[in-house]
Parts: structure tokens; sequence; C-alpha cells
């Protein structure tokens, strides 16, 4: 059609499932269209009664306003560049097909993926740029971006309630300063990912997250998933498990998967360091009149521990604690030189036992028992 289609109130327009009808103009509906074959637009779209597509409806056209009376598309292909605006909530059942343009929802309006619905990848040039919704617990890829740029995400493994409707969308960029957590060693400090939850109950997903070359950190060959419950962090670290693969590998993209599931509503990318346990080292012996005054003291070697959660214990033969510490830093400073905590007396030559427990910089659980002499 070259011109406009006009279905009045009283009209019907009917495309059969083996065919295409191309319209140049805009499309206005009164009536009733039903679409089990393909329609394909270069106009823009008001429907403000019935329009049943439960076949290919094809926005073809260069910048396009999409407005469906909350109704549903079968299948939602995005061609011809530009932004495809769309002015109200819109359902797709079978498949949201993102190959040329943005398809750009309002604050107000809701993009909502059935369960029964599948996204192609999309691409730097055809994105959603807004929040994805969809339902249930299955695994979802989400094809969106922010501000220009293309930032999948995927959720996979998710745990929950079945009656789940959620969305993700990126926020890009960002004015905030994204403060670091537990085993972080810094974060993407240009986006983040938001989980909004309209129904049911989020307990956990495993998350990839999608990167580039351009993305900048203090160490590129360790980038993990951080998660937060709040914008602005702090945001801990969940690292990278490469056994997890994501669909977003089929991009021009890199991506991490948490190694632990994200249970906030919050998530980006951060780096981290490994804990070299090699270094880790606790002597068995002190002497006050040592000449080397480090042997005058058991202290903890190696810097391969996280402040929160470490103490180290010590015990006479006969069980009874005669230190105790919970500061990786007085560990690793002052040690431990003889001396009872709760006496202040310096405890007699002999053996005595020691309990660590810790976290180690790779997020990792570390307990160790051992002895110490007192010799003189």
């Amino acid at each position: 059609m070259k011109a406009q289609l006009y279905v009045s109130h009283d009209a019907s327009f009917f495309v059969s499932p083996d065919a295409v009808v191309a319209i140049t103009g805009d499309a206005k509906n009164d009536g009733t269209i039903t679409n089990p074959g393909t329609i394909q637009l270069k106009g823009n779209l008001e429907n403000l009664n019935a329009l049943n597509s439960t076949g290919n409806f094809v926005l073809s056209g260069k910048n396009q306003s999409v407005f469906h009376k909350n109704n549903v598309f079968g299948t939602l292909i995005i061609n011809g560049g530009g932004i495809k605006k769309l002015s109200n909530s819109i359902t797709i059942t079978n498949e949201l097909d993102l190959n040329d343009g943005l398809l750009k929802p309002f604050d107000s309006t809701t993009l909502f993926l059935k369960s029964t619905a599948v996204t192609n990848l999309g691409n730097s040039d055809s994105y959603v740029d807004g929040t994805i919704f969809t339902e249930g617990l299955s695994g979802r890829y989400f094809p969106i971006g922010k501000g220009g740029l293309f930032a999948p995400c995927e959720l996979q493994s998710l745990k929950g309630d079945s009656t789940l409707v959620y969305g993700i969308d990126v926020v890009n960029p960002t004015t905030l300063t994204l403060t670091k957590g537990k085993q972080t060693k810094g974060v993407l400090q240009t986006r983040y990912w938001k989980m909004t939850q309209k129904q049911g109950i989020f307990s956990e997903a495993y998350a990839s997250l999608s990167y580039s070359s351009d993305d900048t950190f203090v160490d590129p060959t360790l980038i993990g998933v951080v998660q937060s419950a709040d914008s602005v962090g702090p945001y801990d670290l969940l690292r990278n498990n490469p056994d997890i693969t994501s669909k977003i590998a089929g991009t021009s993209l890199h991506y991490s998967t948490g190694a632990k599931p994200v249970t906030k509503h919050f998530f980006t990318l951060g780096d981290y360091v490994l804990a070299d346990m090699s270094l880790f080292f606790v002597p068995n012996a002190l002497s006050s009149s040592a000449k080397d005054t480090n042997d005058r003291a058991i202290r903890v070697y190696g810097d391969v521990f996280e402040k929160e959660g470490f103490s180290f214990v010590v015990s006479n033969q006969w069980g009874n604690i005669v230190y105790k510490t919970n500061s990786v830093k007085e560990m690793a400073e002052k040690g431990w030189d003889g001396i009872n905590s709760r006496t202040h007396k310096r405890e007699m030559t002999g053996q005595y036992l020691y309990v660590l427990k810790a976290v180690t910089l790779s997020g990792e659980a570390y307990d160790r028992a051992g002895s110490i002499w007192i010799i003189e």
C-alpha cells in the first residue's frame, strides 16, 4: 500500500497466514485487524480498538510511533533504523526480533515478554532502550541498552515464586559514584543493571553481564559480577564462573557470569584480586629474647585475608583461651607476643594451640589449626 491504512469502527481487515501486507504510510485502526500473516509498516501505528497480530508485525520505517492500546503482538520485528517509540504497553507472545533500530518504551509503558516469547541477540544498532519485563523462572536474555550503548545481560537458573514478574534495565551513563564492597578491587563506573520486581518472590539467579574492550577496569584479567542492595553500592563480589556460558557470546561483546547467584536488585561488573595462599605463613615459635624482633611474636603473614570474618584464638594445654583477636591488622603488624590477654602476664614456656578462621581475598572460607611454642 503506497498510502495509509485506515480501518473504520464497523470494518475489519484480515491478513491470511501466507500473505504480506506492506504499508508505506501510517496505519490507524478503529475497527478490527486480524493478522496471522505479515504486516510491514513504515509509518506510525495508532490502534484504538482490536488488533490481533498472531503473525509477524514488522516496523520498517526510520522513526516510528507505536500506540497499540495494550494489545498483543505474536512476533514483533524491528527493521529500518531509527527509534520506534512505544507510547503504551504491549505484550509479545512469540518473538522479539531486533535487526535495525531501537525499540524505546515510554517511562509509563511496559514492554512485556510472555514466558513463551524469545528474543534474538540484538546488536549495537538494535536493542531495547528501556526495561524489558518478563515472567516466570525460566532463563531470560535481555537485549537492552542505553545512552547509545548496547549492554545485554542474561539471567539463568532463577529461584523464587513461579508467579514472578520482573524487568531488567541498564542505567548508562550514571552520574553516581559506585562504591566497591567485599572482595572487590574496583567497580565499573559507567553503568549498572537494575531489576524491577512487579509480582512474586525472587530469591536468586545467575547473572551474565556484557562488557567491551573500551570499558576500564583496574585489573582487566579478573572481571566479575558484583551486586548491591542500592544503586550506589557497596557492590560485593560474586566473581566469575567461566563454566557458565551466556548467549552474550554470540554478540561482539565479552561477558562475565557470577560464580555465586545475585540476590540483590542492582548489579554491575568489578575486578578483584585472587589470594596468593603461597604467601600465607604462621610461625610455630616465639621467644622474647630472640635477636630478630620478628621472632618475638607470632604474626600472620601473606596479606591474604579479608578484614571481616577473621579470628585468631590461642589456647593453653588445658583449653583455656589466653589470646584472641578479630583484627587482621593486629595479627599482621603486632601479633601475639606470649602475653595473656586477660591477666596481662607472660605465659610460661611450652606448647599452645591456635585456631585461625578467616575469609580469603578470593571470598573463600579458610580454617586452620596449629601449635605455637614459647621458648626462652
